[in-house]
């Protein structure tokens, strides 16, 4: 299949076609470079690159298993972008100051 976004791309992955690394890849390649990412458990998702933000469908209603499958591919997109990008989860978690709330949150998911 050939993705023109991160959604559809996303939206793979959690219907089990793709890989956490392979999502990851995909979207990657699409946004040419994924230097953000934040989250907000029930709110919102986003991608971003050097020019623009992606938002991808949030996890309200998700149950828990399909948000372990989110944290998980938080979790790849960390190791993916090699400490390139930021990752903000919410107050206290996030990749820049609050390093250990986040691997805590991604680890727990795993």
């Amino acid at each position: 299949m050939i993705y023109e976004n991160p959604k559809q791309v996303y939206e793979d992955y959690l219907s089990g076609n793709l890989t956490p690394q392979q999502a990851a890849g995909y979207i990657d390649t699409i946004i040419n470079g994924i230097i953000g990412i934040s989250f907000k458990k029930d709110k919102s998702f986003t991608i971003s690159n050097h020019l623009e933000r992606y938002s991808l469908p949030n996890t309200k209603g998700m149950k828990k298993k399909e948000l372990k499958n989110v944290y998980s591919f938080l979790n790849v997109l960390n190791t993916y972008t090699k400490g390139k990008s930021e990752i903000h989860i919410g107050k206290g978690v996030s990749s820049k100051h609050y390093v250990g709330g986040l691997k805590t949150v991604l680890s727990s998911a795993c």
